[in-house]
């Protein structure tokens, strides 16, 4: 997917704490990806101060059977990028 037709002008360096949006004028979608970018660094931030990316949360065993060498990885969760991530 093409991302060229979305416009996001957030940058964490300028830390920002809101947006604020102007009664009377028309809402870009610009600000609401923006607004959603925003949530998701904040929401980053927790979960990095908690988890490390590779982080199991649950289930994801790894099963090695040493006659074969087949490895096979068991469904769970895992915290990657920010975010808790099914595995299946």
């Amino acid at each position: 997917m093409t991302l060229n037709a979305y416009y996001n002008r957030f940058n964490p360096d300028k830390e920002y704490e809101k947006s604020l949006f102007l009664a009377g004028r028309g809402l870009q979608s610009a600000e609401l990806n923006e607004t959603q970018e925003y949530a998701l660094s904040k929401l980053k931030g927790i979960g990095d101060a908690i988890f490390r990316d590779g982080d199991v949360i649950t289930g994801s065993n790894c099963i090695i059977d040493r006659e074969t060498g087949k490895v096979t990885l068991e469904g769970g969760k895992i915290y990657l990028r920010g975010a808790v991530r099914r595995v299946e």
